[in-house]
């Protein structure tokens, strides 16, 4: 039997459900919309996107009367089923302008800034800042990895990190350490970040899924929301009359069962420290709090998500991956798989019609830091504020 099947064994069958779910205290949902309402803005998804616009919303003016409707739970979708990576990273995509600019130092103000936030509200989400070691596969990942990060910053060849080494010994063509990155356990982030919304004053409704969005108006399965300002967070899903319409990208994750802190020691990975493996298909990976591993990669068609069974190719593949990559783990049971769909990183995340209709999403596989600035961009330019962030002839946002 090859190392990657030990995982498969059916005596250790993995769990088909998101890790982050299954390790998250129990969390009563926000009742349905109860009928038509009016509100001053409405926002459409509780993932990352949505939540950061509403919190910033509601930061730049307390008296909004802001509603945010959810189609299932908080933290269901795609920003709470990833590695919860909030880094500076964006591939030289994430805002017009490219990564060499202010758009890459505003990143990195905003991974403080969910730190600071996280701490202020007192949530309890793990959010460790320990950096990125990011390894190319092949000549070509190398050459994206230098072009996507800050040579004026502290970015820098590897030469000491013998996890990288190992990895370079192992068929890389080289790596670099990105200081600017940090994680968090994402779906106690986003559950803190709405009990906080509430807490101001949001009203979020779930399980009120959004059917038609029209200037002024949000029709929904559970009444009709009324509101000057529409904020469409959808991600990967459109919904009629909106503007947002992403390009699908479907990612499947495994995590461990809890390794011994010695075989840690002999894996070099730190808690909270990204581990993202660049190549025709780029693999992320992080330590948790508790001590297991959790990788993601991308899979087949978005079509074929949620038919995944423990043994399928794609999962057996992750394994695979995780047997070649980290040997020490190889033995490591799989103890849960699960898939989703996100939005394809976006050029623009950010946008507001004169109709009074805005979109936030595509924020990449690094998500948590991009949501928070393109949340912050998008509350100042629908409240008018003429600040740093919404500065056209600098960043380049619509």
């Amino acid at each position: 039997m090859s190392l990657p099947a030990l995982a498969w064994r059916s005596e250790t069958a993995p769990r088909r459900t998101v890790l982050w779910h299954d390790t998250a205290p129990g969390r009563t949902p926000t009742l349905p919309l109860d009928g038509d309402t009016t509100a001053d803005v409405v926002v459409i998804g509780g993932g990352a996107g949505g939540l950061w616009a509403a919190w910033a919303l509601l930061d730049a003016d307390p008296a909004l009367d802001l509603v945010l409707v959810e189609a299932g739970s908080i933290a269901d979708g795609a920003s709470g089923r990833g590695l919860g990576a909030c880094s500076a990273w964006s591939g030289g995509t994430v805002h017009r302008g490219g990564p060499h600019g202010l758009d890459t130092a505003l990143l990195r103000d905003a991974v403080v800034e969910v730190g600071g936030t996280a701490a202020a509200e007192q949530i309890a989400c793990d959010f460790r800042y320990r950096g990125a070691i990011r390894v190319a596969r092949d000549p070509r990942a190398l050459t994206r990895l230098r072009a996507a990060v800050d040579p004026a910053a502290e970015d820098r060849e590897l030469d000491r990190s013998a996890l990288a080494r190992r990895l370079l010994l192992a068929g890389g063509h080289g790596a670099l350490s990105t200081p600017d990155c940090a994680t968090t356990q994402p779906t106690l982030l986003l559950h803190g970040l709405a009990e906080a919304l509430v807490a101001r004053g949001g009203r979020i409704a779930e399980h009120t899924r959004a059917l038609r969005i029209s200037p002024g108006a949000v029709v929904t399965d559970q009444g009709i929301v009324r509101a000057e300002r529409i904020v469409q967070a959808t991600g990967a899903a459109t919904v009629p009359g909106g503007s947002w319409s992403p390009r699908p990208v479907a990612e499947t994750a495994i995590a461990t069962s809890a390794v011994d802190p010695g075989v840690w020691e002999r894996v070099g990975l730190r808690r909270g420290q990204l581990l993202h493996v660049a190549g025709r298909s780029d693999l992320r990976a992080v330590r948790t709090a508790d001590d297991r591993l959790v990788l993601v990669g991308a899979t087949a068609a978005p079509g074929l998500l949620g038919r995944f069974r423990p043994g399928d190719p794609a999962l057996r593949a992750l394994a695979g991956e995780l047997a070649a990559l980290l040997p020490d783990l190889a033995t490591a049971p799989i103890s849960h798989t699960w898939s989703w769909t996100r939005a394809a990183t976006a050029t623009h995340p950010v946008g507001v019609a004169a109709d009074g209709l805005a979109w936030i999403g595509g924020h990449g596989p690094e998500p948590v830091a991009a949501a928070n600035l393109s949340g912050r961009v998008l509350a100042d330019l629908l409240t008018g504020s003429d600040s740093a962030l919404t500065r056209v002839g600098t960043h380049g946002w619509d």
